[in-house]
């Protein structure tokens, strides 16, 4: 069975995926003429990196409080 830590790093790698994809449309849109979608683009962006992050630290606490 996987460890939390290989889940999360499997989810980090979905989120960050989605975001890649998100900000690549974004781009795409904006050289089609219409850069609102820059900005929602990368706001998902940050949004996806932030969750990614928070739970990958929260995986690596809560597996090493678990070896205490």
């Amino acid at each position: 069975m996987a460890s939390p830590t290989a889940n999360a790093v499997g989810l980090l790698q979905l989120v960050l995926g989605i975001t890649f994809a998100a900000i690549a449309a974004g781009a795409i849109l904006a050289v089609l003429g219409n850069p609102t979608e820059v900005w929602v683009s990368v706001l998902i962006g940050v949004v996806g990196c932030v969750v990614g992050f928070a739970v990958v630290y929260g995986s690596a606490v809560v597996e090493g409080y678990d070896r205490r």
